[in-house]
């Protein structure tokens, strides 16, 4: 983008930065959920020595504003303690381990995103539950986004969809990262599709869309992570139905549903076979491994190589405490000449969030993170597959998706950008159901659900 597109940027920026802390809940977080995609740092930002401002009020300002605006300090309103507990261990842990990380910048930065995602949580579950939030404002939320990718790729030059300057990759996404783009296109996909509020055809068309938006934004884990959605959600749509009519009109609009996207899929990658997903399914017909074939692929597994080789050489105490929040990034410097310990961005380069948890935190680290995601995978199964609370299937549906990402990506810090939020979004949603909160439930059906709740505490 040139100058006159970067400022207009960073004037919208503060437009919604400011509706967001100043307009009514709904107005507020839809701002927020809009703003995440905003991301005004160039390509020379030094993250390791440098602090971007709009980055800081977007992450830590704004969730601390709308936390006391709305949430009035409840954190206990997320449900089980269990996780909240594991979180906030995990999160003081990681502040405590920045005293002997390499890079204490870098790691204060970190402790921003986790603090972002635990009130972020808090605001969620409280917009949910007061029904500010509601399906339309998420359906609302989906297309905004699309239009904003639209203008971005299509009209400001597409910088943000380009692996590095003087690449031409046009990958569709708005003012952020295509990956994170795409998760917040399944995540928004992941609520529409269980709701009740809307029909199945109407769904369907919305999903249509996403999904669309999807291929063109080009990320693989996304797309195989929207296959596995798409399957979670049609079962759910089958069990929730009393007759079996009901459930064949269900399983009928989610085979069109089906059909259409894979018509879409196809057409989009006729027209261009650069596109990632067109490379990864070319490599797979072919009878490659996408690991050993696709660039990007090979070198995370590079890295995933270096990363074990150093774990391997570490002293027992070492391995127990880690080497500090953030110096994932020291399996990177030297091996990889591109990264400088002055520029290197060290909370999104290890790419794989299980690997990096071990690297910084040790085995106290695994032990309190896989704890968590324990903890939540019990909770949306049981939620799902044992209470029938329907709207706990937008989350499970997702959690192939986010285990994904934590295999090959960098989402621990991406609290305050559209992954982070699309997950926490769809995650709340089910809790909020879970308590008789949500929009989809009369008062009549609300009581009944916090009285079965009761029953079973």
């Amino acid at each position: 983008m040139d100058d006159q597109s970067w400022i207009a940027v960073r004037i919208v920026f503060w437009i919604v930065a400011l509706a967001a802390a100043l307009l009514p809940m709904k107005w507020s977080l839809l701002s927020f959920i809009l703003i995440s995609h905003i991301d005004v740092t160039t390509s020379s930002f030094e993250s390791a020595t440098s602090v971007g401002f709009e980055n800081s009020v977007r992450t830590v300002v704004l969730p601390t504003l709308l936390f006391l605006r709305f949430s009035r300090g409840r954190l206990s309103n997320l449900h089980r303690n269990t996780p909240v507990l594991l979180w906030s261990l995990l999160t003081l842990y990681a502040a405590a381990s920045c005293l002997w990380t390499p890079f204490h910048l870098s790691g204060i930065k970190m402790i921003g995103y986790m603090y972002s995602y635990l009130v972020l949580g808090a605001v969620f579950l409280d917009g949910w539950g007061r029904r500010v939030l509601t399906p339309n404002i998420i359906v609302a939320s989906l297309w905004l986004s699309l239009l904003m990718a639209a203008v971005q790729t299509y009209v400001l030059g597409n910088q943000f969809g380009k692996l590095s300057p003087g690449l031409e990759d046009d990958r569709f996404t708005s003012f952020c990262s295509p990956q994170v783009f795409g998760a917040f296109l399944l995540s928004m996909m992941s609520i529409i599709f269980v709701t009740s509020r809307l029909s199945a055809w109407v769904a369907s068309f919305h999903g249509i869309a996403g999904f669309v938006g999807i291929v063109l934004c080009g990320s693989r884990y996304i797309f195989l992570g929207s296959l596995m959605l798409a399957v979670i959600v049609i079962a759910s749509h089958v069990i929730r139905q009393p007759t079996i009519r009901k459930r064949s009109a269900r399983v009928l609009a989610g085979a069109v549903g089906l059909l259409i996207g894979t018509i879409a899929l196809g057409g989009v990658l006729y027209v261009d076979q650069e596109n990632r997903i067109a490379q990864l399914a070319a490599t797979v017909l072919e009878g490659k491994s996408p690991l050993e074939s696709i660039g990007t692929l090979v070198w995370r597994r590079a890295v995933y190589d270096q990363t074990l080789t150093t774990l391997v050489q570490r002293s027992p105490s070492e391995l127990a405490i880690g080497s500090g929040t953030s110096s994932g990034a020291l399996a990177v410097i030297g091996w990889d000449r591109r990264y400088l310990e002055t520029s290197i961005d060290a909370n999104r380069v290890v790419h794989n969030e299980l690997l990096r948890v071990i690297f910084e935190w040790g085995f106290v680290g695994l032990a309190l993170f896989v704890g968590f995601l324990v903890c939540i995978v019990r909770m949306f199964m049981k939620l799902a597959v044992s209470q029938r609370i329907m709207p706990a299937y937008a989350f499970l549906s997702l959690l192939p998706t986010v285990i994904l990402g934590c295999c090959s990506e960098n989402i621990l810090a991406g609290s305050a950008s559209p992954v982070g939020v699309g997950f926490l979004l769809s995650m709340m949603y089910g809790i909020s159901y879970a308590r008789g909160n949500s929009p989809d439930l009369d008062s009549v059906q609300r009581s009944a659900v916090a009285a079965g709740l009761h029953a079973n505490a």
